[in-house]
């Protein structure tokens, strides 16, 4: 995990910061990116072991260009909001 906290996010938290700042949005949100981020890649590192659909909605909605931002409804029932 220490990897990816040096190399991965570094080579991406540029990327985050110019976009966040592009569509106007707060600056707290690459802090909820790069969370988002290290958790994805360890759920997907023991998906051996464990599969997270959460997650892999998460990966999904980011690999598409967007943002979760949110809950809909009374987790686990319910449904992520997406930016």
């Amino acid at each position: 995990m220490r990897e990816v906290k040096t190399e991965v996010l570094p080579r991406v938290v540029d990327k985050i910061e110019s976009q966040v700042s592009i569509l106007g949005l707060s600056s707290d949100i690459v802090n909820s990116v790069k969370f988002d981020i290290i958790n994805i890649i360890m759920v997907l590192t023991y998906e051996k072991y464990y599969n997270s659909d959460f997650y892999t909605s998460m990966l999904d909605i980011y690999l598409s260009g967007h943002i979760p931002c949110g809950w809909d409804g009374d987790y686990p029932n319910g449904k992520i909001l997406v930016y």
